[in-house]
């Protein structure tokens, strides 16, 4: 997209690598969309220090090329391409002519860069979120946004850029020091979408956002873009058909299932070139809110439009511009009235978002004047029945009725070129046979429509040229021919139908003679237990449920088997297999299978069968197998070449017959698996079994190459993950006392009458994954095991050698949960030869073993962890002692955000000897029930002699985080929760220590006298909300004797909110006495509750000019709420609530 930062990320990296001097030599061109050779060659040459002589682009290219093959190692960004570049033309070397030559490529489009380029990875830049944008917005509005006028308006305007740099930055320097007039007149303009009245936009953004609009290719795609401008929030690709082929906006199209695969191509090139934004759901996507401005302004350039979204109509336009008006779209607005007609003759499209209010009513004449509608959209209205004047619609080919409480609608049969039709989501009971008479129509929506009771006969099987019927969540009452409701037999009579979605309650019901041979696109649903996914992942979507296999299936219905790409079986009887019992030519097209609640299921592919298909499940992508109680084997018998060889996904749950998942033969051919989760199978101790017809070399077999995500819980009698090592001959002369190990969930196998080959067995049935496995195991990124109580070491380092390479794991996650036993995760230091420098994310829960967390070698390599959480663990110490090291130890987490601990009782310290700890990103702190440990201390000569006594290797009692130089410079959230601790804060950390600090919580710190210390008022100067609850000790919230009086009145001038709960001894906020007081301006709540011994709420001195809720209650000695003068500084209060005080004798009358 334009204007998200691409050009700015690029300088930003050119510098960075400079300075790290990550390469010899860093230079940079800009493309653009008009490429000029000489002049993208003369940037580089620039700053190459080179100069031409040759006035050729080849001769310069030659000789650009002969410079940068003289850089052994160098980085080329080449920023904002909008076409293929070729870069032999420029003078570029790459790939095998310049091997140190790198490069950076930015674009608009995706498909520039991967498919003209040949990018190896492509990274999206994304619109800012809504913090990041506010952190920018500040920045380039400066700091009178802070006034207390102006920041709540301040913020609703960079909301309305929408995360976009451009739009931002543009608003923010326009805005830049201007009164709260102008600020609120921008408000007002951004939201109705005419941001151009603002100075700088037009300038800035909207011709960035043009020039990209511009280069689309084709006017499909560029009519498309500006249609979805006119849509809702969520466009929903089905509108874009419905709309799109009601304007005839695709040319050369004759089916709907063209039209379809054309959107999708048109969206996707939309969605490259950053216009549209993708939403992870393949039923819609969105479009930036600064982009859809810019759409709507390009759109009325060239014809009449009339748009409005959000907002509330003032008055409709004049009759002149209705006059010429071709498109109308009217999204969730608040219209209370519509006037008895709109004189609209050339409208085209009329889209009616209405918000969900019943009353509003549109009048019988009200469409009389637009006869030449093609689309009409009216969502969430009421009619008892429909105007008299859609008869007037004679060219209408669209009409959406989505969501209204439905009357009579016979009138409908007057539309007679109708062919888009949708009732979407409507009350509608019955389907009036007059719908018959609709012989044009192609698309009919009956999604949602729950109420859905009754289809007359043969109104369905009348509708000869429909394409397209969706009964997703609608009508399910279907009978068999000459009955009083419809009936699938009618489906015989719709030669053209390609796109069904149905659900049919019973099986028998599928006619032998009814095959829908010629869908291309089904969800059909037999069986009442299924519900609807609104993002499907397939085109072919079928689900079964009791089904009786012992019975000849259906032609339909093994048609539909054989065709499926997602199939669901649900309470199956008559099998012991799905292949080859359903399907005896393999499910060829099949790519996500889910099969559960089948007892009779014994396995899912039975090989043993003598009539058998080459290969089965060819395409199976993903498998889900739950609650088949009998199920032994995934494959019974040898796998056949090419089955599974795509799968990437299994996930198993309750199935307490399965003892192993994978044979040894078919865990080989899953060379694509990506992700293993097994919950809840009780009887499962091993995950990949060695049978007798695997040889010796099986253990040296490379196991799921790509695996990246591996989930283990509820196993209880899980032993281990895979075999290490290779199996030894009887007949090899070996120690008696020689090993074999077995590790992990490869298991020893069948063993049975083969105990001969092995002089020794040692199985370390308590570990997952052992060094061998973790290196084999490449792609693993993600690790997960939840109760599995026979465990005891996670990752077992013995048998490492130091001579060996550095083995690097790409695990990013690890969670541990439940595992009693554990006493180790790392049962010996890595020492830098299997390293875990990916790990971003550590979560360990109710491990009452644990003792400590990381070895000290392995935290060194920890350079990309971000956040690490410890709940209810044994744990004494975070990084275990390094006997290896007798100097100080210095541990740094460059980029650790979050850190919670909890419930951890025995936590003494965080490493065992001298150390000090840096974290320079870290954000967000929570220490919950650790009673033992002192929390913060700065690194000081006085602390080291009290502390360690000069001895480096001895533990007295240190804090938990001991600092050297700032502390936590970034941490903008602490909460500290139940400690016995005296203080929390040390006055020996410097200035800026906690300087970012917005939220502070403090609970049942049972022995500290003061919150915030005088010392801490000036480092705090940015916190918003203060919580302090149950610290039975706390006298004051705020101490200020012994400050510097000159600057002591700016601090917490950013304070919101305080919320004081159960502090028993509470007798002052601050004292009366401390001169001059705080400044509380920005104060917008004070809730004060059971503070028993407070005698005074708030000196005299303090305001409260933007004090919006004041809640004091339970507070006992209070005798007086607020002083006058402090009263008459409520000027914004609206919520005020007093109550248990019983020796209150003064309510001063705030509400004057």
């Amino acid at each position: 997209m334009a204007g998200v930062g691409k050009t700015t990320l690029m300088k930003q990296v050119a510098k960075q690598a400079e300075e790290e001097k990550l390469f010899d030599k860093v230079v940079m061109a800009y493309i653009s969309s008009t490429p000029e050779l000489k002049k993208i060659q003369g940037e580089l040459a620039d700053m190459l220090g080179l100069k031409f002589e040759e006035e050729s682009e080849m001769g310069r290219a030659a000789r650009l090329c002969e410079r940068l093959k003289k850089v052994k190692k160098i980085l080329i960004i080449l920023d904002d391409i909008w076409t293929e570049l070729d870069l032999e033309k420029v003078g570029i070397p790459f790939g095998d002519d310049h091997k140190g030559c790198k490069m950076v490529l930015t674009s608009r489009n995706k498909h520039i860069l991967s498919n003209e380029m040949g990018t190896q990875k492509d990274f999206p830049v994304e619109h800012l979120q809504e913090e990041e944008a506010l952190i920018l917005f500040k920045k380039m509005a400066g700091d009178s946004i802070e006034e207390p006028d102006l920041q709540s308006i301040a913020i609703d305007v960079a909301k309305e850029c929408a995360g976009l740099p451009i739009a931002i930055v543009t608003v923010a320097k326009a805005l830049k020091n201007k009164g709260l007039s102008i600020w609120e007149d921008a408000l007002r303009q951004l939201k109705r979408s005419i941001p151009t009245n603002i100075k700088g936009m037009d300038a800035m953004v909207y011709s960035t956002l043009e020039l990209s609009y511009k280069h689309l290719e084709g006017d499909e795609v560029k009519s498309l873009f500006l249609l979805c401008g006119l849509m809702s929030n969520k466009i929903y690709i089905d509108d874009l058909l419905k709309y799109g082929m009601g304007l005839r906006l695709f040319q050369g199209t004759n089916t709907l299932e063209e039209a379809k695969n054309r959107i999708d191509t048109l969206v996707d090139s939309l969605k490259a070139s950053k216009l549209l934004l993708d939403t992870g759901h393949n039923s819609f996507v969105r479009m930036h809110d600064v982009v859809r401005d810019v759409a709507i302004a390009i759109v009325s350039k060239v014809h009449r439009v009339f748009s409005l979204r959000e907002d509330e109509l003032v008055e409709w336009p004049k009759m002149d511009e209705l006059q010429t008006c071709t498109k109308m779209s009217l999204a969730y607005n608040d219209i209370c009235e519509l006037p008895i007609e709109l004189v609209c003759p050339e409208l085209e499209l009329f889209l009616f978002y209405h918000t969900i209010d019943y009353h509003l009513k549109i009048p019988e004449t009200f469409f009389e004047e637009m006869k030449k509608l093609k689309v009409l959209d009216l969502s969430n209205m009421h009619f008892t029945s429909l105007p008299s004047s859609l008869r007037c619609l004679t060219n209408l080919r669209t009409l959406s009725l989505n969501w209204c409480k439905l009357g009579d609608i016979s009138i409908i049969v007057e539309l007679k070129k109708l062919e888009f039709f949708s009732f979407m989501g409507s009350n509608i009971e019955k389907l009036p046979r007059e719908i018959a008479q609709l012989t044009h129509l192609r698309l009919f929506d009956l999604r949602d429509c729950s109420k859905l009771r009754e289809i007359p006969p043969n109104v369905i099987s009348s509708l000869s040229k429909l394409e397209n019927l969706c009964m997703e969540n609608s009508f399910t009452l279907w009978e068999v021919e000459g009955k009083s409701n419809a009936s699938i037999a009618e489906f015989k009579y719709l030669p053209y139908l390609t796109t069904l979605d149905i659900q049919i309650p019973d099986a028998e019901l599928l006619l032998t003679d009814v095959l829908f041979e010629k869908l291309i696109r089904y969800r059909i649903f037999i069986g009442d237990v299924w519900s609807w996914d609104k993002n499907c992942p397939t085109t072919k979507t079928l689900k079964l449920n009791k089904l009786d296999t012992s019975l000849r299936l259906a032609d339909g219905i093994s048609l539909l088997l054989k065709g499926a790409k997602d199939l669901h079986l649900r309470e199956l009887s008559g099998a012991a297999n799905v292949f080859p019992k359903l399907d005896r030519e393999g499910f060829l097209q099949l790519k996500c299978l889910h099969v559960e609640r089948s007892p009779e299921m014994q396995h899912i592919m039975n090989s043993m069968d003598p009539i058998l298909s080459p290969c089965a499940f060819p395409v199976l992508e993903s498998l889900f197998l739950n609650q088949l109680i009998n199920l032994q084997e995934v494959c019974h018998g040898q796998l056949l070449v090419g089955s599974f060889s795509y799968l990437r996904i299994v996930k198993v749950e309750y199935c307490d017959g399965l003892k192993f998942l994978f044979s040894m033969s078919m865990a080989r051919g899953l060379s694509r698996l990506e992700k293993i989760e097994i919950t809840r199978c009780k009887n499962m101790y091993k995950m990949v079994a060695q049978g007798k017809e695997d040889g010796d070399d099986a253990v040296d077999a490379i196991l799921f190459a790509e695996l990246r995500y591996l989930t283990l819980q509820h196993l209880p009698k899980l032993r281990n993950f895979c075999l290490e090592g290779k199996t030894m001959p009887s007949t090899t002369k070996r120690s008696p006392t020689t090993n074999v190990r077995f590790n992990g969930i490869c298991s020893e196998g069948e063993l049975d009458n083969q105990t001969s080959v092995f002089n020794q067995l040692v199985c370390h049935s308590s570990i997952i994954l052992s060094n061998y496995m973790l290196k084999r195991l490449q792609s693993l990124q993600f690790l997960k095991a939840v109760d599995c109580s026979s465990l005891e070491e996670v990752f077992d380092m013995e048998g490492i050698n130091v001579k060996e390479a550095v083995a690097v794991t790409q695990l990013s996650k690890l969670i541990l949960q439940f595992l009693p036993k554990v006493k180790q995760i790392w049962n010996k230091e890595p020492r830098g030869i299997l390293t875990f420098q990916n790990l971003k994310s550590v979560m360990i829960d109710q491990c009452q073993s644990l003792k400590n967390l990381f070895p000290a070698s392995l935290v060194r390599d920890l350079v990309q962890l971000q956040e690490l959480q410890v709940w209810s663990c044994g744990i004494e110490v975070i990084v275990a002692k390094d006997n290896g090291v007798k100097t100080a130890a210095k541990f740094v987490f460059p980029k650790v955000t979050s850190l919670r601990l909890s419930h951890l009782h025995q936590l003494r310290s965080f490493y065992p000897g001298a150390h000090t700890s840096q974290w320079p990103l870290l954000k967000e702190l929570k220490v919950h029930e650790c009673p033992e440990v002192d929390l913060f201390a700065f690194e000081t000569p006085t602390f080291q002699q009290i502390h360690h006594m000069g001895n480096l290797d001895m533990l007295i009692h240190q804090p938990l985080f001991l600092v050297q130089q700032v502390a936590f410079p970034n941490l903008e959230e602490l909460t500290l929760d139940y400690n016995n601790a005296t203080e929390i804060w040390q006055e020996q950390f410097p200035v800026n220590s906690f300087c970012r600090l917005r939220v502070l919580n403090v609970c049942e710190y049972g022995d500290i006298l003061v919150v915030i210390p005088s010392f801490m008022l000036q480092r705090l100067h940015n916190l918003e909300k203060l919580n302090v609850k149950r610290c039975s000790s706390v006298k004051e919230i705020f101490q200020l004797e012994g400050h510097d009086e000159e600057n002591q009145a700016k601090m917490l001038g950013r304070l919101r909110e305080i919320w004081l709960r159960d502090l028993p001894g509470l007798t002052h906020l601050w004292k009366e006495n401390s001169k001059p007081g705080l400044d509380l301006q920005s104060l917008e709540s004070l809730e004060v509750w059971n503070c028993d011994s407070l005698i005074n709420l708030a000196p005299c001195s303090v305001s409260f000019q933007n004090l919006d809720t004041l809640d004091v209650w339970s507070c006992g000695s209070l005798k007086s709420l607020i002083s006058p003068l402090v009263a008459k500084s409520l000027v914004k209060l609206k919520k005020l609530k007093i109550g248990g005080s019983h020796m209150m004798e003064v309510v001063e009358p705030v509400w004057q």
